[in-house]
């Protein structure tokens, strides 16, 4: 009996010791798998540099040779692909892309332009017309300077892998606590699975991180004054004005005859109408008739003639006109206008 109670004091102190090793083996696992999760929590975070220019200009020609000037801001990225945005004098948006190769001085010679998609326009000439890609031959820009470095991030969140490899270990590792009958020293090959959940504390080091994306300064416009000075022609106006008289004749000077009505020599025989110049030659027509017995041509009588008498003297008849002429009458004088716009080292104005 005193044999019996030792051996069922030994069996509860080897239980006890073998429950102790398990939890310690747990906890040791789960340390571990805490541990590789935090491990392999990666932060994934793209960004690229770009150069960036303002108000610059470049010139496009439509099919006809027309150039339409555009004005706008290039981006350029770090493998020299340039997208440029300008606009031309009435406001119509045009986008060019093309390459960009580095100059010594840090500029960017443009290359292998291209009009994307096809644009209505106004040319420099106030023509509406088109451009297109099929043009790209006949765009031209000066070399793009005072560019702007920006960080450009292309973030598509962090991204955090954990390695669940702690939860699926075999629970083999795990000894087995559970006692078999009487013989303490051989296990049933039946597992039991830690707990693998990660401990609130060991996690703390996978934060979501963002990275700081540097900022750098724009370019800041620094005007400086630049004055010019325009002529303005004086203006006026043509009138007419008199300068004196000349003297206009309407007729001519002239003489007027004067006649009167006289008793003349001549005389008209009244039977048969004959004008004679004198009054014996009627007598003779008269008589003559008489003596062939015929009586009737005895009638006559003297007839009356207007004749001119003498002359009157007429003077010419004149009038005055006024002698004008055309002389430029000046409204405004000629003068000098200052004006003063403002231009940057960057090539902007105002």
């Amino acid at each position: 009996m005193i044999k019996m109670d030792k051996i069922r004091k030994y069996m509860i102190v080897g239980l006890t010791v073998l429950s102790l090793a398990a939890v310690t083996a747990c906890g040791a696992k789960k340390d571990t798998a805490g541990n590789n999760a935090v491990g392999n929590i990666e932060q994934s975070t793209e960004s690229a540099t770009v150069a960036k220019a303002k108000d610059i200009q470049m010139q496009v020609k439509d099919a006809d040779g027309n150039t339409v000037t555009l004005t706008g801001d290039a981006t350029i990225n770090e493998s020299g692909e340039m997208v440029f945005e300008g606009k031309d004098s009435a406001g119509n948006v045009v986008k060019v892309t093309g390459t960009a190769e580095k100059t010594e001085d840090g500029g960017f010679k443009v290359k292998e332009a291209a009009v994307e998609g096809t644009a209505k326009v106004v040319a420099d000439n106030g023509q509406e017309t088109e451009v297109s890609n099929e043009g790209s031959g006949d765009i031209t820009a000066d070399e793009i300077k005072n560019t702007t470095t920006e960080v450009v991030k292309n973030d598509s969140g962090n991204k955090q892998e954990t390695n669940n490899a702690g939860q699926n270990e075999s629970a083999s590792d795990v000894p087995d606590t559970k006692p078999s009958g009487e013989n303490n020293s051989a296990n049933t090959g039946e597992t039991s699975t830690p707990d693998n959940k990660p401990d609130n504390g060991n996690n703390s080091n996978a934060s979501d991180t963002t990275p700081t994306t540097p900022t750098v300064p724009e370019h800041t416009h620094t005007w400086t004054p630049v004055t010019t000075t325009i002529h303005h022609d004086a203006t006026g106006h043509y009138e007419d004005v008199v300068v004196g008289t000349r003297t206009v004749v309407d007729k001519k000077a002239w003489d007027e005859p004067i006649y009167e009505y006289v008793v003349t020599d001549k005389t008209r025989c009244i039977k048969c109408g004959t004008v004679f110049n004198t009054f014996d030659e009627w007598c003779e027509h008269s008589d003559s008739l008489m003596d062939e017995g015929d009586y009737s041509h005895g009638s006559y009588e003297f007839l009356i003639e207007k004749i001119q008498t003498g002359t009157k003297y007429h003077e010419e008849e004149t009038h005055e006109e006024n002698i004008t002429e055309s002389r430029w009458v000046e409204d405004t004088a000629a003068y000098e206008e200052k004006v003063t716009s403002y231009i940057c080292s960057c090539g902007a104005t105002k």
